[in-house]
């Protein structure tokens, strides 16, 4: 079949899929929705042959996290904070629909999630959350599902008990198919059982049957306070970015020379995790390099890296080992601000 063909009949085994189920269970609303996701953000069909909740503890979630797997934090409703973990199967089809535009077989096993990787994968993250809310809209399921989107990056090696709460998980197992091989490729998604009040669960009112919402915990704020407060967060100086192709990324060496176009000492961004939060002037502090922080919309839409130029990966070729790579380049970006 063609690709038309192909996008025709996704289209409609997806809307088949919404009339059968309109009161969606939470497995076919990940279905449906990680194969939407799929197609429109990477233009990848992914099948989802078997999905699995488990109830675990915080203490449990190691468990069933695989080594060099990418996870993401991901926040909801009233504070709720989840996690969304992708195989490295499902992480590499990512990097490569987005860079060569086609999946080839590549060796990731090695290879440690990076900065860079997660960056790539936010779009498709945010558009399964949002088909998995769309999916669970009116159903008691949206409760404790709905309203989840990215956060941050959890670099590997860093214990989740300290920065998620200590309570029970839903941990949804979804195993994908990827691509016309249909390469296994498996996705996490973990969120607290009990929910805050997602988006799109219809209220109860007084004297009507139904669950109640659960009651309001009045620790909550000082107990997020006193974790968010003491927790450890990096600022980022950016004075200039670049694009470069990535042969000449690879052939940077200490000692080398890098001119910085309309860099300015005026025209600092603050920024943590990718997220602008001020702007600022470089300058000196008792004989330090410093920052003086100005005014600047924290609201900000994030700025997103997008990747180079294709000319320095040949779609072609197909390199077998393009996750290797972008791994090796990714800390030489990070360090270049």
């Amino acid at each position: 079949m063609t690709d038309e063909t192909d996008r025709q009949v996704l289209r409609r085994m997806i809307e088949a899929g919404r009339r059968i189920t309109r009161e969606s269970t939470a497995d076919a609303a990940l279905s449906l929705a990680v194969t939407r996701a799929g197609q429109e953000v990477l233009g990848l069909m992914i099948e989802v042959p078997a999905v699995t909740e488990r109830h675990m503890t915080l203490a449990d979630l190691p468990e069933v996290i695989e080594d060099r797997a990418l996870r993401l934090v991901i926040e909801g409703p009233g504070g709720g904070l989840g996690l969304m973990v992708l195989g490295v199967e499902v992480l590499s089809a990512i990097v490569q629909m987005q860079t060569i535009g086609r999946l080839c077989r590549t060796d990731t096993a090695n290879r440690r999630p990076t900065r860079t990787d997660a960056a790539m994968a936010v779009e498709f993250v945010d558009r399964l959350l949002s088909e998995i809310e769309r999916e669970l809209a009116g159903s008691a399921a949206a409760g404790w599902g709905a309203g989840f989107r990215y956060a941050s990056w959890i670099e590997e090696g860093r214990p989740l008990a300290t920065l998620l709460e200590d309570t029970a998980f839903r941990v949804w197992k979804i195993e994908g198919r990827l691509g016309p091989a249909g390469t296994g490729g498996d996705m996490l998604w973990v969120v607290p059982a009990d929910g805050r009040g997602g988006r799109g669960r219809p209220p109860v009112a007084a004297g009507e049957g139904g669950d109640a919402p659960p009651p309001a915990d009045p620790d909550w704020d000082t107990r997020l306070s006193r974790s968010v407060l003491g927790a450890h967060a990096r600022l980022d100086a950016v004075l200039n970015r670049m694009a470069l192709p990535l042969s000449e990324v690879l052939a940077l060496r200490p000692g080398m020379e890098i001119p910085l176009p309309g860099a300015e000492i005026g025209a600092i961004l603050v920024e943590a995790e990718g997220r602008r939060l001020a702007r600022g002037r470089l300058g000196q502090f008792r004989g330090q390099r410093a920052v003086l922080l100005g005014a600047e919309d924290v609201t900000a839409p994030r700025e997103q890296p997008q990747p180079g130029p294709s000319d320095s990966v040949p779609v072609a070729d197909c390199a077998p080992d393009i996750d290797m790579l972008l791994g090796t380049v990714a800390q030489p970006l990070h360090a270049l601000g």
